[in-house]
């Protein structure tokens, strides 16, 4: 698969040749992603993130690359594999990235408000108390949905002594108004940015650092 002559073997070749701006090829190596990454389809984004991960050592520009195209990932709309894959990613790139500018919270908000109700309600059926991004998962998919279905999960973080165990499993009072992003209606076909009919932009709604309190520790991050 191409964009725009890029294979996926040339642009991890690229984001390697510098590894901090006073390198010589330092505009080469960033401009993979600003210039091929931003404008991927979810395929290609999948693929980059999978041939990063196989680099033992990875360059500044590289790390980068794996941000921005796992943000994008989270954000295009698809089936529940694309839910799944997405966590599975987001777990092992901070394993390999060392310093890579995300957390699991940050990933599981992106999911939330960009994938249909029902592939993130499948997340929980047999997700293990352990999982931190479902655990982060439940806290945003229950701000945007009735999570009712996910009591069986609730309950295991409950048994685990998890924070998040005993929030809400739907929005309650003043939650119900909040706007918060989400997927607009069941699942659909992703289309790349500026593509089909325009919508009206409204103000951005940011979820950073609001409390949703049930208790004296419980409470978003």
């Amino acid at each position: 698969m191409r964009l725009r002559g890029v294979e996926i073997e040339k642009a991890v070749r690229r984001m390697g040749l510098a590894d901090t701006y006073r390198d010589r090829h330092w505009d080469r190596a960033v401009k993979v992603t600003d210039n091929a990454v931003q404008k991927a389809e979810p395929e290609w984004l999948e693929r980059l993130l999978a041939a990063l991960l196989e680099v033992g050592e990875p360059t500044h520009p590289m790390r980068y690359g794996f941000e921005v195209a796992l943000r994008r990932l989270a954000s295009a709309p698809g089936g529940a594999e694309r839910t799944a894959r997405v966590r599975a990613l987001a777990a092992e790139g901070l394993a390999w990235g060392g310093d890579l500018r995300y957390s699991l919270p940050e990933v599981a908000e992106w999911l939330a408000c960009a994938q249909p109700a029902e592939h993130l309600l499948a997340v929980f059926d047999d997700a293990e108390a352990s999982d931190e991004l479902a655990a982060c998962l439940l806290q945003e998919t229950a701000l945007r949905h009735d999570a009712a279905s996910a009591a069986g999960f609730a309950g295991r973080l409950r048994d685990a002594g998890h924070p998040l165990a005993n929030l809400p499993l739907r929005p309650v009072g003043a939650e119900r108004h909040l706007g918060l992003p989400r997927h607009p209606g069941p699942a659909g076909p992703w289309r790349p940015p500026g593509e089909g009919r325009r919508r009206r932009r409204g103000p951005r709604v940011s979820t950073s650092g609001w409390r949703r309190s049930t208790g004296p520790t419980l409470g978003r991050r």
